[in-house]
């Protein structure tokens, strides 16, 4: 797991957020591990909808095996998740302030919510975590195989440097209770402010980062994340760009959309109807800091939405054309 983790984590930088959730050990979140359904370790959940159980897995022929995060390892499953599209962006911010993290969360739908309840998770992460009471048991350890370099480590390592540790969960694995209204609204940008203490634990703030998570209430799943990685300035993940800058207005024929962004990360521009059919879509190069896209409607009148999606970044706005 620890190997498939590093590998999604230096392939998929702007996508992919890990959480390690430890259990039965010095870092252990029981409940955590208790209310998600882990079945065994290792083993992974992504977005809590595919469980995988072979993190990594080993492909080949007799002389020629070699262990692959592919070919339905930890990968697979995240590619199949990372294709789908959320119904809503999420956007974190978090500080430390005299002792404890003030959280802000944004959240916008791209569609209308019906029959749907919806929770915020904030989760206190960290990395780097050492010392003489942490080790990690290697089954690799003389392997003739090649797995992430374990295989030339001994049979327990000790000690072991952990990353992506779960440090604690709020309220709990089920998120925060009235965190999210009961009745959502397409376009809509919903606000909210948590602070938490920081627990006692953690070796370093300089080391840690805040993930918020977006729960259906319904099915269980995570609808979307975000993380904010400096604590001690407060600079979230996402770059000053789209979520500020977005904006959409009818011009004669055309919907233009107008945003500005850090220039190096591409962006799709779709416009749906408000029951959720695709209508156009396009592709946007990162090239320049300042973005301008002209849909045309085609006749296309009343309300619709315009999503801006931008790394892991969603951005909806209704707009009503005429």
């Amino acid at each position: 797991g620890i190997v498939a983790m590093d590998i999604l984590q230096e392939k998929y930088p702007d996508t992919f957020i890990g959480l390690a959730i430890h259990y039965n050990d010095a870092l252990a979140q029981d409940d955590y591990v208790s209310g998600i359904g882990i079945p065994q370790f290792p083993a992974a959940q992504i977005n809590r909808k595919y469980i995988n159980t072979s993190p990594m897995v080993m492909i080949g022929k007799p002389g020629s095996y070699e262990y692959t995060s592919l070919s339905g390892g930890f990968e697979t499953d995240f590619l199949k998740a990372a294709q789908e599209p959320a119904i809503a962006n999420i956007n974190v911010n978090a500080k430390s302030v005299e002792g404890k993290i003030k959280v802000t969360v944004n959240t916008c739908f791209a569609l209308e919510q019906k029959g749907h309840t919806y929770n915020l998770a904030v989760v206190l992460v960290e990395n780097g975590v050492t010392g003489e009471e942490y080790y990690q048991d290697n089954n690799y350890a003389g392997g003739d195989i090649p797995m992430g370099g374990f295989e030339k480590l001994p049979r327990r390592i000790k000690p072991f440097t952990f990353n992506h540790v779960v440090r604690s969960i709020y309220d709990d694995w089920k998120g925060i209770p009235g965190s999210m209204p009961k009745e959502i609204k397409l376009g809509e940008v919903y606000t909210y402010e948590y602070e938490l203490n920081i627990p006692e634990t953690v070796q370093s703030l300089a080391n840690s980062h805040i993930v918020a998570m977006l729960i259906d209430n319904t099915t269980g799943e995570i609808i979307n994340a975000d993380q904010a990685t400096d604590l001690v300035t407060g600079i979230g993940e996402a770059p000053a760009s789209a979520a500020s800058s977005f904006r959409c207005m009818q011009q004669g024929t055309d919907c233009v959309v107008t945003w500005k962004t850090d220039g190096t990360t591409p962006a799709e521009i779709a416009l749906y109807d408000v029951k959720g059919a695709l209508l156009w879509k396009s592709a946007v190069p990162a090239s320049s800091d300042s973005f301008t896209q002209h849909i045309p409607l085609r006749g296309v009148v009343g309300p619709h939405i315009v999503t801006l999606k931008q790394g892991t970044h969603i951005r909806a706005q209704k707009v009503i054309f005429k």
